[in-house]
């Protein structure tokens, strides 16, 4: 499992964040220490996005195979499978991930893709794993936010390091204001990515309701000729066979009557004849 295998690459020790928050208390750098932070909610991220995604993708799967189910019991994925490889890690690595409430609003952000989903079907797979992506990311720049500390953010052993130095460097302005950004650009484009999904998809099933429409009026206007030319061709027959059943019986009349000229019983047979083939 990808899950379990990340923290092998990305920790604090090879991301150099234990390093730069040593260098930052000892040699007094504030940007060693805003460094540290961003490298900090980058391996946040590297670590969590392949448990949520993995948890979308199974919902997404659970949601297409079961559509006859209630939507709530998918919802439930994440909640159960979070938790799960959090404490598979743990087990494997020794690595407690911090399950406070950027763990809350990603497995909410899963919540709230699949929801997108199931009012919006998202055809192509990337969209929505990209929406998840950018809404975890941002969840995660909130983790390293001083001023956020109390309401559960950032309660791991690194993020608890890095606010102590900030605290003892009076840079705790600087963390929060770095944090509230990359918070704020992730997250306002997550949603409005999924609004231009919303707003594409709407458009989609406009041009698909139009198409349905249009063959549905050229289907009815077919029939309609169809019937139509069937109407004019029984009344052409009708207008044609009055005629030759005159002609047919005038001349069954001429050949019954009893006359010397053989010219007017050929004649009388001929135009049988010709009425026949008509």
């Amino acid at each position: 499992m990808l899950s379990v295998a990340v923290p092998l690459i990305a920790n604090p020790i090879d991301m150099g964040i234990i390093e730069l928050i040593w260098n930052a208390l000892d040699e007094g750098q504030i940007g060693s220490l805003l460094d540290a932070g961003i490298r900090l909610a980058l391996m946040n991220t590297v670590q969590d996005l392949p448990i949520y995604l993995g948890a979308l993708s199974l919902a997404e799967v659970l949601a297409r195979r079961y559509k006859d189910k209630p939507q709530v019991l998918y919802y439930a994925v994440p909640i159960a499978t979070v938790p799960l490889v959090y404490w598979i890690v743990y087990r494997v690595h020794g690595v407690a991930y911090d399950f406070t409430m950027p763990a809350i609003l990603g497995i909410a952000g899963v919540a709230y893709v699949l929801r997108l989903g199931s009012a919006s079907p998202i055809k192509q797979k990337w969209k929505s794993l990209w929406i998840v992506t950018l809404l975890l990311s941002g969840f995660q720049w909130l983790s390293i936010s001083p001023a956020l500390t109390a309401l559960g953010f950032g309660h791991g052993d690194v993020s608890l390091d890095l606010k102590v130095a900030a605290s003892v460097l009076d840079a705790e302005p600087l963390l929060n204001t770095l944090s509230f950004m990359g918070a704020s650009m992730m997250v306002i484009s997550g949603l409005i990515t999924s609004k231009f999904m919303i707003d594409y998809q709407a458009h989609i099933r406009l041009v698909q309701e139009e198409k349905r429409r249009s063959l549905q009026l050229e289907r009815m206007r077919s029939e309609a000729m169809q019937a139509r030319t069937y109407r004019e061709l029984q009344v052409l027959v009708h207008d044609l066979r009055t005629p030759l059943t005159t002609i047919q019986g005038l001349a069954s009349a001429m050949s019954g009557f009893s006359v010397s000229s053989v010219d007017a019983r050929v004649h009388a047979q001929a135009i049988s004849e010709a009425a026949d083939r008509m």
